[in-house]
């Protein structure tokens, strides 16, 4: 049996996909099964084993194309027409629509298969393999976490989502100075600058936790193409930083006692580990809907009303709200929390995860931090956005 999995989205929404092809797998045994995307994000081969093929087009190729007076109008096109052509000749037995985007609808009326779950076009009419995906049109599951719809709409929903990344040994020499010491990993970066905390934030971050545990071992990871950007902050910040692969990122992820991160492909691969996971949320960051999926983590919300923001739409603050509102203070009552089971006074919301049959968010009830005290312990930023 032959299955192709369509998902024209970014990394993080490939990484969360992993456990719809393990479900694929286990329902299918000796099928063989196929995965469609942006080829931008190729990287995402190296972690999930349960994938037998990659099929890619260039997105920035095709957009590049209509942006480009000097080129026909019918480049674009032809690259897309051209990639579902060669797909084709597979035969597929099934195909599924992973991102549920006008373009994936189209795309699924481009492959010819016995069998078509998800949405997608017949003729000009949508439609819908499950009802679930009709509820999501409507804007009736807004609060059903995105990996949950898709298993339920795929009838996979009896089971617990599985998580089954690669990981890749880092070479050592031997010798391991972090021994016997806690181990904090971070990402401190994102794509999207509205999902970001600030600079200052993480480097009191990094001092607090060394006050507190002068013995703690901190690392922060990095893509490769990110070490020119984060290399002056990490030594100003006196952290180690290591730009490493995705398989290497897992791997670190697995060894560390704590990984604080922000909305970022990254965090998924956490929910494969043992790690205790804080999840900063800034921006457009919707945690409802694509939180981290993996029990007893503890996601740290703002209050502001303005969170979360619109994805496409850019801040007008000159300071930004949202980042203001996780203080350092939050991140380390967070950090507490997992050793003490109390949660410390906070200024921002805080939520812990459980996965049992379905995902879901539970606040933590404490007081909060008084705004003078948030008044006089906050770093002010601006960005370029406002």
């Amino acid at each position: 049996m032959k299955i192709l999995a369509m998902n024209f989205l970014r990394l993080g929404d490939l990484l969360m996909s992993s456990p719809i092809c393990e479900d694929l797998k286990r329902k299918y045994p000796d099928s063989e099964l196929h995965l469609a995307h942006f080829g931008e994000f190729q990287v995402a081969q190296e972690v999930m084993p349960q994938v037998d093929f990659w099929h890619s087009f260039s997105r920035r190729k095709v957009q590049a194309s209509c942006g480009d007076g000097e080129r026909s109008f019918l480049e674009g096109p032809q690259i897309i027409y051209d990639f579902f052509e060669e797909l084709n000749q597979n035969n597929f037995d099934l195909v599924i629509n992973l991102s549920h985007t006008r373009f994936s609808a189209l795309a699924m009326s481009l492959v010819d298969s016995k069998d078509k779950w998800g949405v997608f076009l017949s003729g000009d009419r949508a439609q819908y393999s499950s009802k679930c995906f009709l509820e999501m049109d409507l804007g009736e599951v807004s609060q059903k976490h995105y990996l949950d719809w898709y298993r339920e709409g795929f009838g996979f929903e009896s089971q617990e989502a599985e998580w089954r990344f690669a990981q890749e040994k880092i070479p050592s020499d031997g010798t391991d100075v972090s021994a016997g010491r806690a181990k904090y990993v971070f990402q401190v970066v994102s794509s999207d600058p509205k999902k970001a905390w600030n600079e200052e934030s993480w480097r009191r971050l990094f001092s607090e936790i060394r006050r507190r545990d002068p013995f703690a071992d901190l690392e922060v990871l990095c893509a490769p193409n990110e070490e020119a950007q984060l290399k002056d902050f990490a030594q100003n910040s006196q952290v180690r930083l290591n730009p490493c692969s995705l398989s290497q990122a897992f791997e670190k992820i697995s060894a560390a006692d704590f990984f604080v991160t922000l909305d970022t492909s990254t965090k998924h691969l956490a929910n494969g580990t043992k790690t205790q996971v804080i999840e900063l949320c800034l921006g457009s960051a919707s945690f409802r809907k694509q939180g981290i999926y993996k029990s007893g983590a503890l996601i740290l919300a703002p209050r502001t009303e303005c969170f979360p923001c619109e994805h496409k739409q850019n801040c007008t603050k000159v300071v930004r709200e949202c980042a203001q509102d996780i203080e350092v203070e939050d991140v380390l009552a967070a950090l507490s929390y997992f050793k003490t089971g109390q949660l410390e006074p906070v200024s921002c919301s805080v939520f812990q995860t459980q996965t049992k049959n379905k995902w879901a968010i539970e606040e933590i009830k404490t007081e909060q931090r008084s705004e003078n005290f948030e008044n006089e312990r906050r770093p002010r930023e601006s960005h370029s956005e406002a």
